[in-house]
């Protein structure tokens, strides 16, 4: 068996409509689903799925790491999104 492409990646997230700006509004990405606690967003192929858990624990005290890399025309500022 071959792996022929990439479908999604799904992120857990204690703001659904933060992190909706962020995906949308600053990287370009196009939503293409929203529900109540979940929206599927295309970034150029490559679908983000984002899952609202409002009890989620901020990153620095779960024992889990996770590094996303995407690939920005040019220098773009994520200063009023991070926490």
């Amino acid at each position: 068996m071959k792996l022929t492409g990439f479908n999604h990646v799904t992120i857990r997230v204690r703001d659904l409509q933060r992190s909706l700006a962020f995906y949308r509004d600053v990287l370009g990405m196009k939503l293409v689903h929203l529900g109540r606690t979940d929206a599927y967003l295309d970034g150029g192929g490559a679908w983000v799925c984002l899952v609202e858990k409002a009890n989620l624990m901020p990153q620095r005290k779960r024992q889990e790491w996770i590094t996303w890399r995407f690939r920005l025309p040019n220098r773009i500022s994520t200063k009023p999104f991070n926490s």
